[in-house]
């Protein structure tokens, strides 16, 4: 069937929530297969009969131990229900990979779904997330509320759909994941759709606590506990099918292996006969390669990996046709090589279980992989001043091609530059004076910081500083000096980022930090700590300049349209200057309540932040600034228009008092003192 084009508020839903790749059950990404036909046949017959039933529990729990073929039987499901047209969404877990584990993004890629399943609920959603730009923000019930229950309880549909989520127990955080269990426990609010959720996971305790808490809606299954008496059938299939691609693709007679050849196929598979010095480099390269590879934080292609660990091209091409068994590795060294299953890196963490031979020792891994990521970084080519050459220093960072910015920090530095921090901080090393970590801080700490701004990413620069500084031995290292200056070092990237980052920034009167943000917010920060002290919510778009007024109000401008006063004490909005047809770009503040601003939509207007009333529109295309200045007592207006005039203005008479000629283009413009 084609699939059924999309309306514009399902278009708005769609580009505004954002895209978490591989977490849909059929996303290319995602890499789950469902059970072998034939197989699971008693199971999933259970799981059928409680789709079916209107009068069973709403959420299904179906949990086991690591490898028992959770993910199978969700994709299983999934695939069912999506060729009946009964699936209103899915999200495959999967810690390490990307934002699959991201708690925060669950219920907005729940809704994206749920947009496409349910058209009726578009429009409400659409009034969400224009009321709500930061929702992905928002705490998990208000996303719920917000995202789920409301857009849906008005609609009605007769046919019960199902919500498929797999692997509950590798999303990040327990106290996340016990709230996603809460939130799922209000879908019996909503009484129009028959809706069910189908849910997988291991049996850890903050899960089993949180569907113990709703045990009434809930229908629990076992798979330790399931009664399959054609279990070991099913694992017959599972070899025979197997095998039988492996004879087909080496040519093998019919009838390959018989009992023998088995055997020494896995005599072939152990490592026990080998030599010992042989034995040991195969360990070493094991520990290598899938050590490493089991602590990224997301998934690197060989051409990165090797990068990262300094070897040279193709070091890995052989070594890595030994591990197909239990990594996914593409044939373009250009994709990324993933586990198969999260359970073969639990296995090989856990110094009880397996071979001690291949037992990696995690902080031990997670220090190795931060001094692979401080190397790259710190080798004079990955990071140093002004990495894209963009020459001026407030360049926007939306004006730079993204295949500059791949080209100048390649996939392996984007890595280490995103990642470095949290590998420190897993393996629970501290900082010493003139340790490799130390020692890069305290020369590329803003070179880090600038990379990040380029990828949009600072955000995490903000938060892994502050919990570096919590690693540090020394009372007050150098690089803690520079961070205490980050307004003016970070003056380029606060102006360069995208949604929900920052693209403006000032001081208060008592020193903080406020930033204006893409989505809206503005984030009042301690410059010593970058912790976040306050956030101000009001307007609905970018925030493009912050000033602080002799008066201690504090007034912002956004491409909403609208001027904001605001008390920053309590953090309350005092009032909105409304009177410009487009995005407000820039502000200036004179000394007896008066602002001024400048518009996309060609006016500069002049205004009394006592009465709110506007005193005068200009109708000059500004090109870039605005300011004012006194003159013995009177205010002087100075506009930069888009024909490189200088136009000096008496606010009160309204008249130009004098005009500069063919000024060069700039990008600020200030009177002298005198």
């Amino acid at each position: 069937n084609a699939t059924p084009k999309l309306n514009e508020s399902q278009l708005f839903v769609k580009e505004k929530l954002p895209c978490v790749p591989g977490a849909a059950f059929d996303d290319a990404e995602n890499g789950a297969d469902a059970c072998l036909a034939g197989t699971r046949i008693e199971l999933l017959g259970d799981i059928r009969e409680w789709l079916r039933d209107p009068e069973r529990e709403p959420l299904c729990w179906l949990h086991g131990k690591a490898g028992t073929g959770k993910s199978t039987i969700a994709q299983s499901v999934a695939r069912e229900r999506a060729a009946a047209g009964l699936l209103a969404a899915s999200f495959f877990f999967k810690r390490g990979e990307g934002d699959r584990g991201n708690a925060r993004l669950f219920f907005p890629a729940i809704a994206a779904q749920l947009v496409s399943s349910f058209p009726a609920a578009a429009a409400q959603m659409r009034h969400t997330i224009e009321a709500n730009p930061d929702i992905a923000s928002k705490p998990l019930g208000e996303q719920f509320r917000l995202l789920v229950l409301k857009p849906l309880e008005n609609i009605s549909v007769a046919s019960p759909m199902t919500v498929v989520i797999d692997a509950l127990h590798e999303c990040d955080g327990e106290n996340d994941t016990k709230d996603i269990i809460t939130q799922l426990s209000h879908i019996k609010k909503i009484t129009s759709i028959p809706l069910n959720f189908f849910i997988t996971s291991r049996n850890e305790p903050p899960i089993r606590q949180g569907f113990k808490s709703i045990q009434s809606i809930v229908d629990e299954l076992k798979l330790e506990e399931v009664s399959d008496p054609s279990l070991e059938q099913d694992i017959e299939r599972f070899l025979l099918v197997r095998l039988e691609g492996i004879r087909s693709l080496a040519q093998l007679p019919p009838g390959w292996p018989q009992g023998e050849e088995f055997n020494r196929l896995l005599k072939m598979s152990l490592i026990d006969g080998l030599d010992e010095p042989d034995k040991e480099d195969i360990i070493n390269q094991f520990h290598e390669i899938v050590g490493t590879i089991i602590v990224l934080a997301e998934p690197l292609d060989t051409t990165s990996l090797e990068c990262l660990l300094s070897k040279p091209p193709h070091y890995f091409d052989g070594l890595l046709d030994y591990l197909h068994s239990a990594l996914d590795i593409p044939l373009s060294r250009v994709k990324r090589i993933k586990l198969f299953h999260l359970s073969f890196r639990d296995y090989l963490v856990d110094s009880k279980r397996g071979a001690l031979e291949f037992h990696v020792d995690e902080k031990e891994a997670q220090r190795r992989v931060a001094s692979d990521c401080l190397r790259l970084l710190s080798n004079g080519q990955s990071l140093r001043q002004d990495i894209c050459s963009l020459s001026n220093p407030g360049a926007n960072r939306r004006a730079v091609p993204q295949t500059k910015i791949d080209e100048c920090l390649p996939p392996a530095v984007q890595y280490a530059c995103l990642h470095w921090a949290d590998h420190f901080i897993y393996s629970e090393d501290l900082i010493n004076d003139q340790d490799a970590v130390y020692s890069f801080l305290c020369t590329h700490l803003l070179h880090w910081l600038e990379a990040l701004s380029l990828l949009n990413r600072l955000d995490i620069g903000v938060s892994q500083i502050h919990k570096l500084q919590e690693r540090t031995t020394a009372r007050r290292p150098k690089w803690i000096s520079e961070v205490r200056h980050i307004d003016t070092s970070w003056n380029r990237q606060l102006r360069s980022f995208d949604d929900g980052v920052v693209d403006s920034a000032t001081f208060t009167a008592d020193n903080h930090l406020a930033i204006g943000a893409f989505n809206g917010t503005i984030m009042v920060m301690d410059p010593d700590t970058c912790q976040c002290l306050q956030v101000l919510e009001g307007h609905r778009e970018v925030v493009w300049q912050c000033a602080l007024a002799p008066n201690g109000n504090f007034i912002t401008c956004s491409s909403d349209t609208t001027i904001k006063v605001w008390d920053l004490p309590s953090g309350t909005c005092l009032k909105t200057l409304l009177g410009h047809k487009d995005a407000v770009e820039s502000i200036a503040i004179a000394a007896n309540d008066l602002v001024a601003s400048r518009s996309q939509d060609g006016t500069v207007k002049v205004w009394d932040t006592t009465t709110e009333e506007c005193l005068w529109t200009c109708p000059i295309i500004a090109h870039h600034s605005i300011a004012f200045a006194s003159d013995n007592g009177k205010i002087r207006l100075a506009i930069f228009d888009t024909e490189r005039h200088i136009r000096v203005f008496d606010p009160a008479t309204k008249s130009c008092l004098q005009t500069l000629n063919e000024v060069h283009y700039g990008g600020t413009m200030a009177f002298r003192t005198d």
